[in-house]
């Protein structure tokens, strides 16, 4: 029975902290979720995604973004604005505010979401600014598909 008890009570406080992420015990419980491996990739213990950040400093423009995602092979795709969330720590001290284990210092990522670019009748994609610790979290503006921006891939 206290077994029990105590399985319901760490579920919760797991439950509890994913749902806030400002609060600043979360890096220690942080420690340990994401995991690099040779190739690159970043995979996250937590929710099972797996991300590729294309190489440092890099931009590309959305069709560029495209085809380097379809270049990593099946199952990867840009993410879209609640992934990106999910690898968004507004405690860190990195720029970007992600975890180190992304070797990259970018914090403006392509999307595969849709909008209109403010100021322009012109159908873009979204871009995370993932450098913002208000608005509930890495907000998301359009932007027109010739622009150059960070370009992150999930699976």
């Amino acid at each position: 029975k206290l077994i029990m008890i105590l399985v319901l009570v760490l579920s919760t406080m797991v439950a509890w902290a994913a749902e806030n992420p400002t609060q600043s015990y979360l890096k220690e419980f942080r420690e340990g979720r994401f995991v690099s491996s040779s190739d690159g990739a970043v995979f996250d213990r937590q929710t099972g995604l797996k991300w590729m950040v294309m190489d440092k400093g890099e931009t590309a423009t959305y069709a560029e973004a495209v085809r380097w995602v379809e270049s990593l092979g099946e199952g990867w795709k840009l993410p879209t604005r609640r992934e990106l969330k999910k690898i968004w720590f507004p405690e860190s001290e990195r720029k970007n505010k992600m975890d180190k284990a992304f070797k990259t210092e970018d914090y403006r990522f392509w999307t595969r979401q849709r909008g209109y670019v403010p100021g322009h009748a012109v159908l873009g994609n979204k871009v995370v600014n993932m450098n913002l610790r208000k608005y509930g979290g890495a907000p998301a503006f359009a932007a027109r598909r010739s622009d150059r921006y960070a370009v992150i891939a999930v699976r």
